[in-house]
């Protein structure tokens, strides 16, 4: 399964329309012959939602196909969001859940929207509760300002932006998912800092002993990394370093970064890592000095060689 997840558009809501019209999915909401909504309303529904800056949908693909929805919501004079997520049968049990809501809630919590979300799933759905409650969700009481309803399931921000270094993975690149990565940009104003991904893995494929390896958090691809032992200097280099433009600013290149170090450091025969960086992309050389790498004063290839010994 190859996930991808972006807010939904206008596109997408014949989609979401035939999600909502499933009574399997929508059975444990109180539709259990589905929701029946022609196009128009869906129109109407999504006007809606695009005038709301403290609400966001956001569509679940396996490629091209159309596996689910999820989706917050801030409460009006409220630091609490109710949160959402429908899968169509052939979207569970693949990590899409996990992705899908963990989405979610990265852009409700990164973007401190709220300090608090909450779930309120049906007592019966057992699937949705577990979900939840691997996610980090508690019951809890339900707040007075809320509906009546049986259950009630809340999760902060600062415990969930605190399982983050768990959810990030490490995974090589293999052939089944090579082009997700290829499809991971940098900003537009840091490509002459880096060398596109397309690039890297073809470099790897050519040169003995580099590691590539993609940047997950969840089941989602957000960056790429590739490391390896130089044929020439016989030292451990990171060679590359690219956090996707989308996920940007949440800690995800400073996560990864300390855990290809403490691979290597598993190595008993080295005690040195070398990487370089252009000297104008000051985003690199904040994140290498913090985790104690320093200058060697040398360049190569007009970047600065910078090193870090243990």
């Amino acid at each position: 399964m190859t996930l991808h997840i972006r807010p939904t558009e206008e596109k997408d809501l014949e989609h979401v329309m035939s999600l909502w019209h499933d009574g399997e999915v929508m059975r444990h909401v109180g539709f259990p012959q589905g929701l029946d909504h022609d196009l128009e309303q869906m129109k109407t529904w999504f006007a809606r939602l695009k005038q709301n800056p403290r609400a966001a949908h956001f569509g679940i693909f396996d490629d091209d196909e159309y596996l689910g929805e999820s989706f917050y919501r801030v409460l009006d004079g409220h630091d609490l969001a109710a949160m959402d997520i429908k899968l169509f049968a052939k979207g569970r049990g693949k990590g899409a859940g996990t992705t899908g809501l963990g989405f979610a809630l990265d852009a409700l919590f990164e973007n401190k929207l709220a300090e608090k979300a909450y779930v309120d799933p049906h007592p019966d759905n057992l699937t949705a509760i577990a979900l939840y409650e691997r996610l980090g969700f508690t019951s809890q009481p339900r707040p007075a300002f809320l509906d009546p309803h049986p259950t009630y399931y809340e999760l902060d921000r600062a415990t969930w932006l605190a399982r983050k270094p768990d959810r990030l993975r490490l995974r090589q690149v293999t052939r089944h998912d090579y082009l997700d990565i290829v499809r991971l940009q940098v900003k537009d104003d840091q490509k002459n800092f880096v060398a596109s991904n397309m690039y890297s893995l073809v470099q790897a494929a050519y040169e003995p002993g580099s590691e590539p390896r993609g940047i997950y958090i969840d089941n989602l691809p957000v960056g790429f990394l590739m490391y390896g032992i130089d044929d020439e200097d016989h030292q451990y280099w990171i060679i590359r370093l690219m956090i996707d433009a989308r996920f940007q600013g949440r800690g995800y290149g400073r996560i990864a970064m300390t855990r290809v170090i403490d691979t290597i450091k598993e190595d008993p025969d080295h005690h040195r890592i070398m990487l370089s960086f252009e000297p104008d992309n000051i985003i690199a050389k904040t994140l290498y000095e913090s985790l104690g790498f320093v200058s060697t004063g040398r360049y190569h290839d007009d970047e600065i060689i910078y090193q870090l010994e243990y």
